[in-house]
Order: structure tokens, then C-alpha cells, then sequence
């Protein structure tokens, strides 16, 4: 079939040469015969004319001969495109003959090899783009999510998961995270569903391992990243910072995170040191301002299920309680949403703490006359939080949140009011021609 197909491209590149040759041939000959004329007048007429005249003419005979060739490498290039269309997709043909291999020319295209990895939905920790967050999980208890791998090539997938770094480890220097299996054949067009695993027997926040998923003939190399969290206790607490640095970090390279200490202090304890909010006792919460000058931050806190450690025990929920602020920080702007409710077994609640300053909140205090010389800074203030149940109880039951809050200067304060009144005037008045009335703009102070 190749043999036919390639047959009448092979028969119309020798037709072009041949009619190429020919006019070459013609040109040459006519070049011969026009040079040899030439030189007869200028022997019989001994003329300066004769020279300009045979000039011309070796020019436009060479000009014509270089036409001829280039028109060779155009009818060859011609009949190869037309070989390639005839023959889109051939067979590699190889025979033998007397022991000689004969090699055909064959085009075609290629296929690259397409593995997708499918993830679960994000439960109660948002995921980076790539990350598997297994979420909460009691030390000593042990936690799974599976994921999907589909084979969206028309032919048969070998695939490898290799890890290529991890975050902290076990007790014992090994790593708590676990996909099953590394390494498989996925059929055409066919999912294979893979399991992650995390058990750890130490309690902290940095537990990852980053998964490369090498696939032969890939150009471009995927990654997934799988997440834990471990807690001594029920009630787990995580600071918006902690999320933030998982958001902005899909592959982790395993820098900046907390010490791990896995030696043992001499009376035979444990010093595994402050890997979580509630084993530091203190939590500090940084309120970000917005373009108004006013800061927000929210502390997740839930209640971790037990899987397999004690799965039929009764389920018991973690009860918070946020202390009242002092009156100074009230004054200067600060405020609890949520200072006291109840959190189920597998849930979470978000404790959202406010900072809005004023120029008149900042009148009665010192920080305001530091504002008003054009210096910003910074101001914090301390606010207890009780938990109580869950299975385990927490270990400490009494913690203290550190909120810190940006004064900006005067004048930045100034101008954030003027905008927020000017914005609220124009609402006023488009809400007023909504209903068919005529609005009046607030009377200025």
C-alpha cells in the first residue's frame, strides 16, 4: 500500500527534473552558441558595441540557467508535499532482501500520553490548585482520601508516583504520608483510583509530601501535593497565616518550617515543642487592613472525629468561649463577632475578630497624637479564649489571642472617611430615585 501510494509522487518528481533539465540544457546551449556568435562580430567589426551586446546576453542566458535550477528545487519540494498528502499515515515498512534491510520514508503524527489527576472537593481547609488536604487527624489515628488518575490517551499508561520532598516526620523518622499505589498501568481511556494516607504520632501543622507523577514520553511533569494537620486533643485552632502559607505554596520546598524536636527532655518527656496553636497557649492574629483602614481576621476552630482510635465513643462537641475586650480596646476600634458557641464532631466555626479605627477613637488616646505627626503604627491587645469537651479534652484549656491592629495616620484616616461618606451619599441618592423620590444628599457635619 505504501509502495502504491508513494509511487506516483516518486514519478512526478522525475518528470519535473527532467522538463528542468531540459530547459538548462536549452539555456547552455543557447549561452554556447550566442557566446560564439559574439565574439565573431567583435573579430569582424572590432567594435565597443559588440562588448555592451554580449554582456546583455550572458546576462540574460545566466539569469535564465538560474531560473531553471531554482525551479529543480521547487518541483522537488512540490512533489515531497504532494507525496506527504497522498500518504498521510503509512506503515514503517522493512524488508529484507538477500539480506540487505530496504528503509522506507513513512510520515505521520504522534499521540502524547495524557494522565489527568482528578481531586476531591476541599473540605474544611481550603487547597492550593494540585493539593490533596486530608484536613484534622488525632495522634495516633489515622486519616485516607482517594483520588482518581484517567488515562485520557488512546493507548496504555505505566505511571509512578515518586516523592520528592516531605515536611515533618513521625516519632520514629518516618514519613506519615502514604499514597497506595506508587506505580501502575492505567488502560485506555480507563480511571485508576489511588488512596492517600496520613497517620501521624506526633501532633503539628507542617505535615506535606509533595508526589511527582512521572509518566513516560510526558512532556510536562505533575505534581500533587497531600496535606495533614495532627492535634493532640478534639479542639484544633488554625491562624489565617497558616492557610495563607499552604494557598501560597502548592510545591513546598520544606523551608521555614518550625522546628522539630524529636529527642526526649530528661524526666522522659516528650519535647516536640509549640507545632500548634493550642500546645503554644498563644495565638497571634495579625488584622490586615483593607482600603478603608479597618482589619480583619478569623481563627478557624473545630473538633476533630476519631476514624479509627475509639470510632464508637459518643460524640462529644468543643465548646469556646472568647473573654470580653478591655475597655481601651474597644475604645480604639476593636471587636469580637462570635465570642461563644458550641462546635460538632467533624465541623468548624470561624471566630472573626474586627479593628476599625477612627480619628474620634484615636482623640482619647496617646496613639492618636502619634498619628496625627504623621507616624503609622501598630497597636495590640490581648484577649483570652477558653475550650472545653471533645474526645480528647485539650490539654490547655485557657489560651490567649494577640490581635494586632494598623493605625495609619491622621490624614490617611481623614481621607478613608471622605471616601466612605462620599460613597454612602451616592447610594443614598440612587436608592432614593430607585423608589421614584427625590433624595437629598446628607446634611454635612
Amino acid at each position: 500500500e505504501a509502495r502504491a501510494l508513494v509511487r506516483p509522487a516518486r514519478l512526478n518528481i522525475v518528470r519535473h527534473l527532467h522538463v528542468q533539465q531540459r530547459r538548462i540544457a536549452a539555456g547552455l546551449a543557447g549561452l554556447r552558441s550566442g557566446a560564439r556568435a559574439l565574439v565573431r562580430a567583435a573579430l569582424q567589426r572590432r567594435r565597443f558595441g559588440s562588448r555592451v551586446l554580449c554582456g546583455d546576453l550572458c546576462t540574460g542566458l545566466f539569469r535564465h540557467a538560474h531560473h531553471g535550477s531554482t525551479g529543480v528545487r521547487g518541483a522537488h519540494h512540490r512533489a515531497v508535499r504532494s507525496a506527504r498528502s497522498l500518504a498521510p499515515r503509512t506503515p514503517d515498512i522493512r524488508e529484507k532482501n538477500d539480506g540487505k534491510k530496504l528503509d522506507r520514508l513513512t510520515f505521520g503524527s504522534g499521540a502524547a500520553p495524557t494522565l489527568k489527576i482528578g481531586l476531591p472537593e476541599p473540605g474544611l481547609f481550603p487547597a492550593a490548585p494540585g493539593t490533596l488536604h486530608l484536613g484534622a487527624c488525632l495522634v495516633n489515628d489515622e486519616v485516607s482520601a482517594s483520588f482518581s488518575l484517567t488515562n485520557e490517551s488512546d493507548f496504555d499508561l505505566p505511571f509512578e508516583l515518586v516523592p520528592l520532598r516531605s515536611g515533618h516526620r513521625s516519632e520514629r523518622g518516618r514519613v506519615v504520608i502514604e499514597v497506595t499505589p506508587r506505580s501502575a498501568v492505567v488502560k485506555a481511556g480507563a480511571e485508576h483510583t489511588c488512596v492517600a494516607t496520613f497517620a501521624p504520632d506526633l501532633a503539628g501543622q507542617a505535615f506535606f509530601c509533595l508526589f511527582e507523577l512521572r509518566v513516560p514520553n510526558e512532556r510536562d511533569r505533575q505534581t500533587l501535593c497531600v496535606r495533614g494537620h495532627a492535634y493532640a486533643s478534639a479542639a484544633w485552632l488554625l491562624a489565617p497565616s497558616v492557610l495563607a502559607a499552604e494557598l501560597a505554596s502548592p510545591t513546598p520546598d520544606g523551608s521555614g518550617l518550625p522546628l522539630q524536636q524529636l529527642l526526649l527532655q530528661p524526666d522522659g518527656r516528650k519535647a516536640t515543642g509549640a507545632l500548634d496553636e493550642i500546645a503554644a497557649k498563644v495565638i497571634e492574629l495579625t488584622l490586615e487592613p483593607d482600603a478603608r483602614h479597618a482589619g480583619t481576621a478569623e481563627l478557624l476552630l473545630g473538633n476533630v472525629p476519631p476514624r479509627r482510635l475509639a470510632a464508637d465513643a459518643k460524640p462529644t462537641p468543643v465548646e469556646f468561649t472568647v473573654g470580653a475586650l478591655s475597655a481601651d480596646a474597644v475604645a480604639l476600634g476593636f471587636k469580637v463577632e462570635t465570642s461563644k458557641g458550641s462546635v460538632e464532631q467533624g465541623k468548624a466555626e470561624k471566630v472573626r475578630f474586627f479593628f476599625t479605627p477612627t480619628s474620634k477613637s484615636l482623640a482619647q488616646s496617646n496613639l492618636g497624637i502619634i498619628s496625627s505627626f504623621g507616624v503609622s503604627q501598630w497597636t495590640e491587645v490581648s484577649v483570652s479564649l477558653s475550650l472545653k469537651g471533645g474526645s480528647p479534652p485539650p490539654e490547655h484549656a485557657e489560651l490567649t489571642v494577640v490581635l494586632r491592629g494598623f493605625i495609619p495616620t491622621a490624614e490617611a484616616l481623614a481621607e478613608a472617611a471622605a471616601i466612605e461618606a462620599a460613597r454612602k451619599a451616592k447610594e443614598a441618592m440612587a436608592a432614593g430615585a430607585a423608589k421614584g423620590g427625590k433624595a437629598t444628599p446628607p446634611k454635612k457635619k
